[in-house]
């Protein structure tokens, strides 16, 4: 341990630890240096943790001002969700509206026909309730969020849909993501995937309270404290004002979770190399379209996905003889020969999977 002027005022060897735990304390001097100490544990030769914590004068408070903001939501008070409400879904403006009724979830399944749709991507708007214009300016509007998100055009010849649901638990916190992906007679994969921010839950529950709550100085108490089974419990008394002044140090599940060396993987960037493949697959050649006096000139639209882009996203490194690259056409240049046309691409990396059986597919992440 190191004081603000980086003297070694303590240190412990041969530390053991418990459940991969050690609880250990330093006495502080009658007139201690304030400032900021440093705990730095030594895990090899080559390797060490350091952790900081400040030494302050205590000042005792004499007041307490809490700020309680209006705010008008639409949810009941345990924020559950709201069955029976009707759900206005529109699609790039005017061009698609349908109204939808929510579920005992609070949720509402809708489907999309893009046979019609030309862009490279769509915006989807989900809409509760129009907004109330009140011009007093001492009535009280309520405010009704909407939700927005863009998707883009995926390339496949064939469609379909189909319902899941999987069970949501403390393992796949905090972000859970999900790969869905099929082989179809042809050869061609078809796949998607989607993420799910999940909230930050510790397996272990663990409640803790006072008996009574409030009390007199020097008064006794006593402390309740409540855990599952097999768990190590530690315990902190300090000063409500202390985590007042410096809520960043309190300890919450989203704080433990923020110690993940890492959280996800997203393409196939892996320190400085390069593990972008080319695809190999031939070109396909088109002539131009003459109809009605307009010719038109056959193109790959930017923005179109296929089953590549969505492993390359996951960080999966496929081997496989299917389909997983959209056709390219390819470009004609006098005096040159036949050129595939590229789009855009990204540096990427990957991570080796346990070993698992795919019929001719096989996913390698690392």
């Amino acid at each position: 341990m190191q004081d603000p002027q980086r003297n070694r005022v303590y240190q412990w060897q041969g530390v053991e630890l418990e459940t991969g735990f050690t609880q250990l304390s330093f006495p502080l001097t009658s007139e201690p240096i304030q400032g900021s100490y440093k705990i730095v544990v030594q895990k090899s030769f080559s390797s060490h943790v350091e952790h900081s914590f400040s030494v302050e004068e205590y000042v005792l408070p004499k007041y307490e001002v809490l700020v309680k903001m209006p705010k008008v939501k639409l949810v009941d008070g345990t924020d559950a969700p709201i069955a029976n409400e009707t759900i206005m879904i529109s699609v790039d403006g005017d061009r698609y509206k349908g109204n939808y009724t929510t579920d005992e979830q609070g949720q509402s399944w809708f489907s999309i026909d893009t046979t019609t749709f030309t862009g490279a991507s769509l915006e989807i708007r989900a809409d509760h309730k129009p907004e109330l214009n009140c011009y007093d300016s001492d009535w009280i509007t309520p405010s009704y969020e909407h939700d927005m998100r863009r998707i883009s055009r995926f390339y496949s010849p064939i469609y379909g849909t189909f319902q899941l649901t999987f069970p949501v638990e403390a393992a796949v916190a905090p972000l859970a993501r999900m790969l869905v992906y099929t082989t179809s007679p042809s050869g061609e994969v078809i796949a998607s995937s989607a993420d799910f921010q999940v909230e930050s839950c510790l397996p272990n529950k663990v409640r803790l309270s006072f008996v009574p709550k409030e009390g007199l100085p020097a008064s006794n108490t006593h402390l309740q404290l409540h855990a599952s089974p097999r768990s190590l419990c530690a315990l902190r008394a300090v000063d409500k004002s202390v985590l007042l002044m410096k809520p960043e140090n309190e300890l919450s599940p989203s704080s433990v979770y923020d110690l993940l060396p890492l959280k996800e993987i997203r393409g196939y960037t892996f320190k400085d190399y390069y593990l972008e493949e080319d695809n190999v697959n031939p070109c396909v050649s088109l002539d131009n379209i003459l109809l009605n006096g307009f010719v038109y000139i056959p193109i790959s639209p930017d923005g179109e996905g296929d089953a590549y882009d969505i492993l390359r996203e996951l960080g999966l490194k496929v081997f496989t003889s299917s389909k997983i690259h959209k056709p390219e056409i390819c470009q004609h240049y006098p005096g040159h020969m036949m050129e595939r046309s590229y789009g855009s691409s990204s540096k990427s990396a990957c991570f080796i999977l346990p070993p698992c059986f795919f019929p001719s597919l096989y996913f390698f992440e690392y």
